[in-house]
């Protein structure tokens, strides 16, 4: 069991969660990817009229990735301590 639990972690490793900041300040998900490939939010902006495309690069949620790695932890653990 604790075997899959590492297997499931070493795959949130590999593909953690993004989010984004737009230029107001309001986080934005992201989703999921490869750890070396960042996803993108492209975000449009009007200003005097003409409307501009912008690209701002996602970064790694860690707050997320964190619960998530001790959710799986904690259920991999329970699950190995009732099987004793």
């Amino acid at each position: 069991m604790l075997k899959y639990a590492a297997y499931a972690i070493g795959f949130m490793l590999l593909f953690p969660p993004y989010h984004a900041l737009n230029h107001a300040g309001v986080t934005l998900k992201a989703g999921y990817g490869f750890i070396l490939a960042l996803p993108h939010y492209e975000e449009s902006m009007t200003q005097y009229g003409q409307t501009h495309y912008v690209t701002i690069p996602g970064t790694i949620d860690h707050a997320t990735l964190i619960l998530q790695i001790l959710v799986v932890a904690v259920i991999a653990y329970f699950l190995h301590v009732s099987k004793k």
